[in-house]
Formats: structure tokens, sequence, C-alpha cells
């Protein structure tokens, strides 16, 4: 629509407001509609000019259309998992915003391959199958250098007819999965003058985990040694660290189950059951005898072990917390001893 204006000028309806060409046509309509008023006597010739009038402002020249101004980029925000933010544009007056553009579908990242590696942060350990049932050599077998590990099936049993040997620092054995129950894996001493099973021969940072000792006394008799020799450093160096932890030991041939002997330093006995062990009419035996400095026995289970259930040479520095021992069926002399003077001339500190 066509507003005229009292002095002649010309404004379209909504604000918008005409070239100076199209204003000038506009003027002369208007110009020649005043004259026929003035002049003419016939009211079609003024029907006539207010169609001409009306015609000529609803078809403006192409370059009277005047031009938008250009619609602002909608830049979404560029994260590629969250979902885009609603964009906002300026209204110009007269001019009908334009469409935002669909935002951009959001990325889902995909999931990395099987072979995709892992990172430092989180290693990939390393699977090492279990070694069924057999003697001494199945487990020996696998202790072969520095670190080595032998791991026992479930519910497989050992008939040992000679000592299995760590050879090397940093060795294990160890059942697969590391269960506390009766799937331990079985050693069994079968060997007609063996009285050790497991002996660490003075290398560092050795240890046997959830597994059964059986010495097999009340089949074979006695013998000489412990059960489980560990510590035992030599020529005057200690062995470091060894530890025995989560077995199961009973009946041994020799004088004790578990001895972390001399010279020796933090070694660890912890969560074990220990007993029965010995006859206290025929050789009896300890539970645990510990020289070695610095060394932690605790949360144990000692039962009817007849000689002492723990049993300290000295050992300056050690740790001995939180273990019951009690006797049930047999008789105990004593539940913790600290006895002789040598090897650290009486030091118990």
């Amino acid at each position: 629509m066509v507003a005229i204006q009292i002095d002649g000028s010309f404004e379209l309806a909504q604000g918008y407001i005409p070239s100076a060409q199209y204003q000038r046509k506009l003027r002369l309509m208007y110009l020649v509609s005043m004259t026929a008023l003035r002049n003419m006597r016939w009211a079609s010739h003024l029907s006539a000019l207010i169609v001409l009038l009306l015609v000529a402002c609803s078809q403006p020249e192409a370059t009277d259309i005047p031009t938008q101004p250009p619609v602002p980029t909608l830049i979404p925000s560029p994260s590629p998992i969250m979902a885009q933010p609603e964009a906002t544009a300026t209204l110009v007056p007269g001019v009908m915003p334009a469409q935002a553009p669909a935002p951009t579908p959001a990325t889902t990242r995909a999931r990395p391959s099987a072979a995709t590696p892992a990172t430092a942060s989180t290693p990939t350990p390393e699977i090492i199958a279990c070694i069924p049932s057999g003697d001494h050599t199945s487990i020996q077998n696998a202790l072969t250098r520095e670190g080595s590990e032998a791991v026992l099936c479930p519910n497989a049993v050992f008939e040992l007819g000679d000592v299995v040997f760590f050879t090397n620092d940093h060795q294990q054995i160890y059942t697969q999965g590391l269960p506390t129950d009766g799937s331990r894996a079985l050693l069994r001493i079968v060997g007609k003058d063996l009285a050790t099973a497991v002996s660490a021969e003075g290398n560092d940072y050795v240890s046997i985990r959830n597994v059964i000792i059986d010495g097999n006394r009340p089949a074979l008799g006695i013998a000489d040694g412990a059960l489980i020799n560990f510590g035992r450093g030599i020529e005057d160096r200690d062995a470091l660290g060894h530890v025995v932890e989560w077995v199961r030991a009973y009946e041994p041939r020799g004088w004790t189950v578990i001895y972390l002997g001399g010279p020796c330093d933090g070694a660890v006995a912890r969560n074990n059951d220990i007993g029965p062990a010995g006859r206290a009419v025929f050789i009896i035996a300890d539970g645990i005898s510990i020289d070695c400095k610095n060394a932690v026995v605790e949360n144990n289970t000692i039962t009817d072990v007849t000689d002492g259930g723990i049993v300290i040479f000295q050992s300056p520095g050690a740790l001995i917390a939180n273990n019951v021992i009690r006797a049930e069926n047999r008789i105990m002399i004593y539940g913790i001893s600290m006895e002789d003077y040598w090897p650290d001339e009486g030091d118990f500190t």
C-alpha cells in the first residue's frame, strides 16, 4: 500500500521509503489525478484514474525493489559430541528472518578396535597359561630367568620328588586366579627323604602365594628340613623381600612349617593357615620360625603345632601382629617364643 502525504511525498505502509525514480512517477500520477478532479465532471473518469494509480503502485519496477541486507551467518559451537546451541539472529524491520541452517548431527566417537594398542597408563597384563597337574619338574621348568612365574592351575596336584628351587630374583609361584579356598593347587611331598617343598636359595623378592603344601609326614615319617625354606642369604648378604602369603601348609616332616631364615631382611608371612605340625611325643615342630631383620608376620592362623606357634630368633625390627595361635587336638609347648642369643647377640628390638 502507498500513503500519499500532504506535501506530495510518498511512503509505503510498514515504513518502506521507495526509490527517487519511483517517487517521481507517483508524484506525476498524483498531479494528473488532482487535475482530473478539478477539471472533469464525470465520476467514471475519476474511477479510471484511481484504478490507474493503484495499478502503478502495485507494480514497481525491478530497480525499485529494495535489496535485503545480508542475513547474519549463524556459527554453531564446534563441539563434536554435545548438542549444538540454538542460533539467534537480529531481526531487520520489513524483512522476514532467514531460517537457521539445520544443526549438524552430533558425532559419536568410535570405540577402539581390538587392535588398538593399550596406552602406557593402562598396561595390558600378560596372559600366562597355567600348569596342569604334574611333579616337581613341571614347576621347576617354569622358573628359568629373573621374573619367571610358575602359574599353577586350580585344583592341580603336584607330586614332589625333589625340592622346587627359585633360581633368580623376582620369581613367583601361585595358583591362577589367586583363590583362597580348597581350589588352590596342591604341592605334596612324595620323595622318600625329602622334607622341603620349596626353597628360595638366597634370591631376592621371590614369593609363593595361594597354594596348599602337604608335608605328608603321616605317610612318609620324619626327615630333616623346613617345609617352606625362605630367607637363606649367602656369603654374608641378606636375602631381601621374600613373601609367603595365603598358603595352607601342614604336616611337615622336619622341625618347622615356614622358616624365614638369615641372613634375611624384610621377609613377609601373611594370611597363612598353618598346621597341624609334629607330634608331642616324637619330633615336635614349629609353625613359623623367623631369623630375619624387619620381618612382618601377621594375620596368620596357626593350629595344633607342637613346639612353638611363632618362634623368634632375635629378628631386630620385626613386626609380629594379629596372629591366631591355638591348640585343639595336639599339645603345644608355647604360642610365641623368643629364643637363643645368636645370631644377633640377643637383639630382640
